[in-house]
């Protein structure tokens, strides 16, 4: 299911697993059930219990999804959880088994939400455990990265609100400056509409555009791959640095980059037997646009270098888990190593 059949659909009873890559969607989609389901905000109060990793247990959810809905026809329970991939055995069994009380109800809706880069659903083929129990009880809602062309309709509509318009290529250079999140990209906007509108400006000019907004820090888990294969290990510690200073989570910074690493991997692979960028985007179940950064980074280095990369994070891993060494520090002599 796409999250605009569920809006469209009125939102049934039942739980939904919201996942994929584009954050903004997935909070955006959220308010908007809410909206559905409490036109009169008063009654939210009373229907509507949310959970996220400081505040979540099992029990505590088992017992609001069998907490009757006051005054409503249907309650709202909103879960986030930052570390799907890293959930240990039993918080995953006690997760569905607190799921699978929603069989018991039939006013209540739940959104389980998992943010970029915490879940790994696996493939069509070859889904991943966690997912394939959590869609037995949940239906499973992906948020993509979203194409340019829908970006740009996006932008257009946003700005709108300003009276403010923008041409095709205005927004084009606005994407390639501040890249492709929609969570970056809304506040780049607000920021471009404002300055428009108070300089009674029909249309984004590119010199107006360029003025305001600010170009992306692109510090995650791929940047820093993607210094390291262009040999450039100053940027790299740099990229790893904001991380650091962010007070991100060590372990899972590794999961980020042992991903990107196992994606620059088969990029290799698949450019070495000769196989084209469509058939690995495919295989992967990955964005256009993302498919061909990575396929275009597996071009700097053979197969061999990303596998010895995998088995220096995995070396990393099993450090962090055994060592008295800070996750930081190993993560540092990581990027040294590679």
């Amino acid at each position: 299911m796409t999250y605009t059949e569920l809006l469209q659909s009125g939102v049934p009873a039942g739980g939904y697993l919201f996942y994929g890559d584009e954050d903004y969607l997935k909070s955006h989609t959220a308010a908007q059930i809410r909206q559905i389901l409490f036109p009169d905000e008063g009654f939210a109060d009373f229907n509507r219990r949310t959970f996220t990793g400081e505040n979540y247990t099992a029990a505590d959810l088992a017992e609001a999804i069998l907490s009757p809905a006051m005054m409503v026809e249907k309650k709202l329970i909103e879960v986030t959880l930052p570390d799907g991939d890293r959930m240990k055995e039993k918080e995953r069994i006690a997760l569905t088994e607190a799921l699978a009380y929603l069989s018991q109800t039939d006013d209540t809706v739940l959104l389980l939400t998992f943010p970029a880069d915490t879940f790994d659903p696996g493939t069509a083929k070859k889904p991943s455990a966690l997912f394939k129990a959590l869609t037995k009880i949940l239906t499973p809602v992906e948020f993509p990265l979203q194409t340019d062309a829908k970006l740009l309709r996006w932008m257009q509509r946003h700005l709108a609100d300003y009276g403010v318009q923008i041409s095709p290529a205005v927004g084009q250079q606005i994407l390639d400056t501040c890249g492709r999140s929609m969570m970056r990209l809304s506040g780049e906007l607000a920021k471009a509409g404002a300055y428009a509108a108070a300089h009674e400006m029909p249309e984004l000019t590119m010199e107006a555009a360029l003025q305001v907004v600010t170009p992306t820090e692109e510090d995650d888990a791929f940047r820093l791959a993607n210094c390291l294969l262009e040999g450039n290990r100053t940027a790299a510690y740099h990229s790893l640095s904001v991380k650091i200073r962010r007070r991100e989570d060590p372990i899972l910074l590794l999961a980020q980059v042992t991903r990107v690493f196992m994606d620059l991997a088969a990029a290799a692979v698949f450019r070495e037997e000769g196989r084209d960028k469509k058939e690995y985007a495919q295989s992967m179940k990955m964005h256009e646009y993302k498919a061909g950064l990575y396929w275009k980074a597996a071009s700097a280095a053979p197969a061999e270098y990303f596998e010895s990369a995998l088995e220096r994070c995995l070396d990393t891993d099993k450090a962090m888990k055994s060592s008295a060494v800070s996750g930081y520090e190993l993560l540092e002599r990581l990027v040294g190593g590679l």
